[in-house]
């Protein structure tokens, strides 16, 4: 099989699916292909399903790769794909409690947040400007 295609993604997870989103709207005037094993991309996923806090992620990576989360973050997790709020974690080893410490996550339905990303690329772009493509 021949492809002819601008850009070719591989995978369409969060990361895939963002990415090719954001060359639709940003004005990227080629082709744009993603390809992924699954026919339906978004289908019942089972890992991946927690996403952390701004302020989390913060101390732990470097500035620019924060900024370029960051952004991420927040024009991806709306508030209906969030299922779940977590502000604590609770540590226990061999059944004792350790203590617990600040942990302010997101448990989301990464499924419908995959999806939504999916449609805007497809709906963001012109005509005929984003496939994607699943065995």
């Amino acid at each position: 099989m021949v492809v002819k295609t601008d850009v070719l993604i591989i995978g369409g997870g969060p990361a895939g699916s963002y990415l090719a989103r954001y060359l639709v709207r940003n004005g990227f005037n080629g082709d744009v292909m993603l390809i992924d094993k699954k026919s339906v991309i978004y289908a019942p996923i089972i890992c991946g399903e927690l996403l952390p806090s701004e302020d989390l992620l913060k101390p732990w990576i470097n500035k620019d790769l924060y900024e370029v989360l960051l952004t991420t973050l927040r024009e991806t997790l709306r508030r209906e794909f969030i299922v779940n709020e977590i502000r604590w974690l609770r540590l226990m080893i061999n059944g004792h409690d350790v203590g617990r410490m600040p942990f302010r996550t997101y448990v989301i339905d990464k499924a419908a947040m995959i999806r939504n990303i999916i449609e805007d690329a497809i709906n963001g772009g012109r005509q005929g400007s984003f496939w994607r493509y699943g065995h």
